[in-house]
């Protein structure tokens, strides 16, 4: 008698209205320095998906063999361009923002260091720069106060990104699912004791675990 033989299972292959959404996605998503990236709602909206799916499992997307495909196609093209920066230089830079304090801008003397004497590393942590000059009469003597300040990058920012790289937050992905409503109970009024607010609690818990979950709009 011949043994059953399982049929082979078919992978689904995503259809050319997908895969064109999943491009879309994956080009806003890496879209550095646009109000999409690292962000799945918005780039799903961008990428033409109803506002219900984007915000309710748009970060489903980033699981999607097709999109991680399309990102990774992204990540290709930009390494082969000569003027996109590694991922080890960049990885390099962040790790520099975060070590470089603003204490390391200043010299002994307590004033800040000009920005042509700044070392590589001391400038990687700055975003911007702005001169000052100020005219003061001192007696019959004129003086020229000349002051720089520093803007410093967002340290903070740079550690998170650093942190999602190295897989520090348990996944990315989990962060944007929506939250789980949280059940609330009243607080104890009246003469009720400890044990009878506790036994009142539980019941209210276990009714709410045992209702039936709503329907799906």
């Amino acid at each position: 008698m011949p043994k059953h033989q399982a049929k082979p299972h078919k992978v689904k292959r995503p259809n050319k209205r997908d895969l064109t959404r999943y491009r879309a996605f994956a080009k806003a998503y890496l879209a550095v320095g646009q109000p999409t990236y690292f962000n799945a709602e918005k780039s799903a909206l961008a990428a033409g998906y109803k506002p219900g799916t984007a915000k309710g499992s748009s970060y489903k997307l980033l699981d999607k063999a097709g999109v991680q495909e399309e990102m990774r196609k992204l990540r290709d093209a930009r390494a082969k361009q000569s003027t996109i920066a590694s991922p080890e230089e960049v990885l390099e830079v962040l790790t520099t923002q975060i070590r470089v304090l603003p204490n390391a801008l200043a010299g002994d003397d307590g004033n800040l260091i000009p920005v042509n004497k700044l070392t590589k590393e001391q400038a990687q942590a700055i975003a911007g720069l702005k001169h000052t000059e100020r005219t003061v009469a001192s007696g019959e003597d004129v003086v020229t106060e000349r002051r720089i300040e520093y803007k410093l990058v967002d340290r903070q920012k740079a550690a998170e990104v650093l942190a999602r790289h190295h897989g520090l937050f348990l996944k990315h992905n989990e962060q944007q699912k929506p939250e789980a409503s949280v059940k609330l109970v009243m607080m104890p009024t009246g003469d009720m004791t400890l044990e009878e607010w506790t036994k009142q609690t539980q019941a209210i818990l276990d009714k709410a675990k045992h209702a039936p979950a709503p329907a799906q709009a």
